[in-house]
Parts: C-alpha cells; sequence; structure tokens
C-alpha cells in the first residue's frame, strides 16, 4: 500500500530510502519486503536500507546519515510512525522540506504531523479489526476448529486528504483533543 502510493506520488520516480525496525523482526521484514516489492517495477529505486530499531532518536540519526550520503534522495519510507517523526526532524533541520516521509501505525503523534503539514502519511492498521479477529480467531482455536495461518489486516493510507477525519475518529476512541 504505501509503495503504490510512493509511485503515484513520485511518478517521474526517484531514490527513496528506507528506515525499518530491528532486523529480523518479522513485522517490519514484511512491511519493508512489501514496499520494496510493490515499487521494483517502477522508477523509484530503494537506494538503502537502515534499521533505527523503531526509536524516534534512532530515526533522526540515520535520516541525519543519510541525508549527508545521498542528498538526492526524494522519499523515505519508515516502517513505523516513531521513525518517520524522528526522519522528519532531521529532514527539517537540514533543510530537506521537499521529501515524502511516510510512516506505519496511523499514531497521534503521526496524524498530528500529517495535519500540521510535516509527514506525507501514515498507513493506519484497522486496531478494532485486529482486536476483533483476534478473538473470534482464539474462540474458533479453542473450539477445535482450524483457521487461516494469515490474516489480513486492513489498512488505510492517511495523508492530508482524510487525516481531519481520522483525527476525529480517534479523538472520539481517546476521549481527547489530539
Amino acid at each position: 500500500m504505501a509503495g503504490e502510493y510512493f509511485m503515484n506520488k513520485m511518478p517521474e520516480g526517484g531514490d527513496v530510502v528506507i528506515i525499518r525496525g530491528a532486523m529480523g523482526d518479522l513485522t517490519h521484514d514484511q512491511r519493508v519486503d512489501g514496499f520494496v516489492d510493490a515499487v521494483k517495477e517502477s522508477n523509484i529505486n530503494v537506494v538503502r536500507i537502515q534499521a533505527a530499531d523503531s526509536e524516534r532518536g534512532k530515526g533522526m540519526d540515520v535520516m541525519q546519515n543519510m541525508l549527508m550520503a545521498l542528498p538526492g534522495i526524494k522519499g523515505v519510507y519508515c516502517s513505523n510512525d516513531e521513525m518517520a517523526l524522528g526522519a522528519l526532524r532531521a529532514a527539517e533541520m537540514g533543510g530537506a522540506d521537499d521529501i515524502i516521509i511516510m510512516g506505519f501505525d496511523g499514531s497521534p503523534d503521526a496524524l498530528k504531523s500529517v495535519r500540521d503539514g510535516g509527514l506525507t502519511g501514515t498507513v493506519k492498521q484497522d486496531s478494532y479489526g485486529i482486536g476483533y479477529y483476534g478473538i473470534e480467531y482464539t474462540v474458533k482455536l479453542l473450539n477445535g476448529e482450524e483457521i487461516d495461518k494469515r490474516i489480513p489486516v486492513p489498512t488505510l493510507i492517511i495523508d492530508l486528504d482524510n487525516v481531519a477525519e481520522n483525527i476525529a475518529e480517534m479523538e472520539k476512541i481517546v476521549g481527547r483533543t489530539l
């Protein structure tokens, strides 16, 4: 999903980097692999993949190094929002305001950043669906039923086009203003 978004935002192509969680972490492996697979037939070149251990500060450090080593990058995909927010901070400090930066999780901080013109977007997972299907499949297992080995979780790209409605939805859930 994020790869397709980048292809739409960068129809002419260009160099992108990926900042990811710990190497060998299945969740981050799948998020990175999905992005790489999506863009492999396009003019988007993934020029570097580097771990930042899902931390905002490490995401900022990695992005600062990438900006110095790869000054022509046009996009950054981060496999969680914390690293994306760190990458955004580094880009802002380095004057690289035109880089597409996308995170993953749909966290409150990421939604606020999208709303305020920072992050380009974030991939939101259906938390309700994760909980619902988790319980449903647990009950099936307890009843001796077989379940699929892979249970897809719906996702949604949140960007300027739909961030306001997603913030309103999250505010209802958390019971406070973001």
